[in-house]
């Protein structure tokens, strides 16, 4: 299996994790499985079944969200007495 790492727009990646998806292609998990379907909606590659997100190995997350991604942030207190 390959190792090599490379960049996502997620983050770093192993390599054996990430998949080019056609342009026109549209990526679908329904049934609990990832699927790259074509225009017509036919199957043209089906990923493996779709589970709770995992680390990666390289500190991301399947599906490229963090679980924390969703948690509101305090403001910075910007006053300046």
């Amino acid at each position: 299996m390959d190792d090599t790492t490379v960049l996502t727009p997620a983050g770093p990646r192993k390599a054996s994790l990430v998949h080019k998806v056609q342009p026109g292609n549209k990526i679908d998990e329904s049934g609990g499985r990832l699927r790259e379907r074509d225009a017509d909606g036919n199957v043209v590659a089906d990923y493996g079944p779709v589970g709770p997100a995992q680390v990666d190995g390289l500190g991301g997350h399947a599906g490229g969200q963090r679980p924390d991604a969703a948690k509101p942030r305090p403001l910075p207190n910007l006053d300046h007495d």
